[in-house]
């Protein structure tokens, strides 16, 4: 889900469109104790803004505005570049696969996780553990009986088990 933060970036970037057609408004967080129903978190955008809401993407959506924006500015992309290694020379920072060096780059984004070959580089280095935990995601039609179409709603099992349901919008423009 993109916040009012990140979505305020992709305004800035020209893309708020774009996400906004495929994206599904988000008011509100909604999370109760499975047990009980008790409601343990119910979060509103509201005070922020009568305009102000989350947006539910699908990270297909998402990739794609940012790639569609990429290809139009005529950006250099590279692919099938196994990254192993990094340097800093005064022209900027270099990526290495093997033998072969890309670059310069005045900023390197590694979403590769704690576990990356470039974490050795961060500034802040995150403790590098196994998780004992893991989550399923599934895409699947919207119904709207017993669902809010403009909430994320979970539920709890104390803080180790949750599920809940989010409207993602779609993938695609006409899909």
């Amino acid at each position: 889900m993109l916040q009012p933060t990140g979505l305020a970036v992709l305004d800035a970037l020209g893309l708020s469109q774009g996400i906004a057609a495929l994206g599904s408004p988000v008011d509100r967080l909604v999370g109760t104790d499975f047990r009980s129903g008790r409601t343990v978190l119910d979060v509103s955008y509201r005070p922020l803004g009568a305009d102000v809401h989350g947006l539910a993407v699908h990270r297909a959506a998402l990739f794609s505005v940012l790639h569609d924006a990429v290809v139009a500015e005529g950006i250099e992309t590279s692919v099938g570049f196994a990254v192993t290694d990094m340097s800093r020379a005064r022209s900027g920072y270099y990526l290495h696969s093997g033998n072969r060096r890309q670059g310069a780059f005045d900023l390197i984004v590694d979403a590769t996780g704690s576990l990356s070959r470039l974490r050795q580089f961060a500034r802040h280095k995150p403790t590098a553990r196994a998780l004992s935990f893991g989550a399923l995601w599934a895409t699947l039609p919207w119904i709207d009986e017993g669902f809010d179409r403009r909430a994320l709603v979970q539920r709890y099992r104390k803080a180790s088990v949750m599920i809940g349901v989010l409207p993602a919008g779609k993938q695609v423009a006409d899909g």
